[in-house]
């Protein structure tokens, strides 16, 4: 059956497939929860050294703020930070468990992800299977990362490192796993793209005006997708100027809401001396382009034998609008992910969609040159398990990092779980009015989530300096009285949180300190005025 029209049955099986795909989201976090012991409690999330700083973010709309602060760094700074979907998710928490809003946006994000994606499938792929293999590949595909950890538990050895089927930006049920921005970006990807198309077929400035709207609310999520999005829509128009000698100029109502946010980050970029920082460390580089390649692996073999088989310069000129911009998308955004900017990783962001809708293209047309019937099935299968393989390894992994014995010792990651000693002294230190925190770098960073204090150390990226100050800490436990004055007035620092290897190194000075909470060695101290 070939329709560009949903009907029912589809809607129940997006509907049916996104529900069991979500579902599996939740394995890791029931596992966190049954981990839990009378000495842990589990946070509640699989991604705690990120997690916190967008939890934090939650609180401050909860205090009143809309423009927010960096509270992983002890700088004085004004508001600067916009992030209305964070915002938005803070007002649930007058009446919900933070924890719950952050699942519950996720699953929701989640849902209008997957359904937009399969709407704007639809628009491209009239056959029914081929729309529905298009989106269990979606829901479930990656790459050979698989076969990477396998030959490294085989041999102790990375014969390729950086596969991007783990990543997820480029995977979209890692995605689903993510942070609710991640998903959120993804949904608003789709949308925006599928509105734009709407917009430059019945030429609405209504329309404009929504995929602009979307654009625009993107930018304030993941600014880096507002560039690939441009030049890729840019690129469109110059296509659709050649083929139909029209120039769309109510598409600049599209670009205007879209470039607002771009402004906005590149103001602070130049002019706010905490953001660019940030925007310094926040190093997040490609792997070479073997990690792409075995990222998407069959995927990227099938959209690739579709294009080169059965495409043609002639057939682009004439082809539906909805898969020219596909095929688009497909080509141009992978010129992204080797820039000059220092997020270059980042630019795979929504690629796997465009991916999966010309790999299940190309692999239905190889399917359908399958004559003997006994074996399509099974075929079918198996390549949907292979294509899986990677996401089964990823749970498993995540099941391995909530479990309470792991233990992260690098700055880019941290527990999922904290013991209920530190949270106790967490929740004194909730009661006593707000200051800067000392701590270790792991306590920090859950600090400005529980609390709502900024800390001198807690965050890889935000934490401004943060090899320099991190050494600064080490070197304070060995200071003497002055010295430690000194550091503290420089520093504007009001509380200490000293772990119980800590106390038995530092000279705590009842000169400068007074005790609010001792247990088990542990202590918080706040500096005398």
């Amino acid at each position: 059956m070939k329709s560009k029209n949903i009907n029912k049955s589809e809607i129940s099986f997006v509907v049916i497939f996104s529900i069991i795909t979500l579902s599996i989201t939740f394995i890791p976090i029931i596992f966190g929860y049954i981990q839990q012991t009378d000495d842990l409690k589990f946070m509640g999330t699989i991604s705690a050294m990120d997690s916190n700083t967008y939890f934090d973010y939650m609180n401050q709309a909860r205090e009143g703020k809309f423009i927010f602060i960096n509270s992983y760094t002890s700088e004085t700074m004004k508001p600067f930070l916009i992030r209305p979907l964070f915002w938005i998710m803070g007002l649930f928490t007058f009446f919900l468990p933070s924890i719950f809003v952050w699942h519950l946006f996720r699953i929701l994000l989640g849902f209008c992800f997957l359904f937009v994606s399969y709407l704007f499938i639809s628009k491209i792929i009239t056959d029914l299977f081929t729309r529905k293999i298009a989106f269990l590949f979606l829901c479930s595909s990656s790459g050979f990362g698989w076969l990477i950890r396998v030959i490294y538990i085989l041999t102790g050895k990375f014969f390729i490192s950086g596969s991007v089927d783990s990543n997820p930006e480029a995977n979209s049920f890692v995605a689903l796993n993510a942070p609710p921005h991640v998903v959120a970006s993804m949904f608003l990807i789709v949308l925006t793209y599928y509105l734009f198309l709407k917009a430059i077929q019945s030429n609405s400035t209504k329309d404009y005006i929504l995929a602009g709207l979307s654009l625009m609310f993107l930018g304030f999520i993941h600014s880096f997708d507002i560039i690939t999005i441009i030049f890729i829509t840019f690129i469109f128009l110059v296509y659709y100027f050649f083929r139909f000698k029209k120039i769309v100029f109510k598409s600049l109502i599209f670009y205007f809401f879209g470039i607002i946010p771009f402004i906005y980050y590149s103001f602070l970029l130049f002019f706010n001396p905490i953001f660019s920082q940030w925007n310094k460390q926040n190093v997040i580089e490609s792997p070479n382009p073997w990690g792409y390649i075995m990222g998407y692996g069959l995927l990227l073999l099938f959209a690739l034998i579709y294009f080169f088989k059965w495409y043609s310069f002639e057939k682009i000129l004439k082809a539906d609008l909805y898969l020219v911009l596909v095929l688009f998308w497909f080509f141009i955004n992978p010129l992204f992910f080797y820039t000059p900017f220092k997020i270059e990783a980042r630019f795979v962001e929504g690629f796997h969609i465009p991916v999966v809708i010309l790999a299940a293209i190309g692999f239905t047309m190889l399917y359908s040159k399958i004559n003997i019937k006994k074996i399509k099935i099974p075929i079918l299968v198996i390549v949907l398990i292979l294509l899986s393989l990677s996401n089964i390894f990823w749970i498993d992994r995540k099941i391995k990092e909530v479990d309470f014995t792991y233990n992260p010792t690098t700055k880019f990651r941290n527990s999922a779980f904290l013991s209920y000693d530190k949270l106790e002294l967490l929740d004194k230190l909730n009661d006593l009015p707000k200051g800067i925190v000392l701590s270790k770098y792991h306590l920090g960073n859950y600090i400005p989530r529980i609390t709502g204090n900024k800390v001198f150390i807690g965050h890889w990226a935000q934490t401004i300096n943060i090899d320099a100050k991190k050494q600064l800490y080490d070197q304070f436990i060995h200071m003497n009285f002055e010295s430690q004055k000194e550091f503290i007035e420089e520093h504007k620092i009001k509380y200490f949180i000293f772990e119980k290897d800590e106390v038995e190194l530092i000279d705590i000075d009842e000169r400068l300190y007074e005790q609010l909470f001792e247990k088990n060695g542990m202590k918080l101290l706040q500096v005398k005025s």
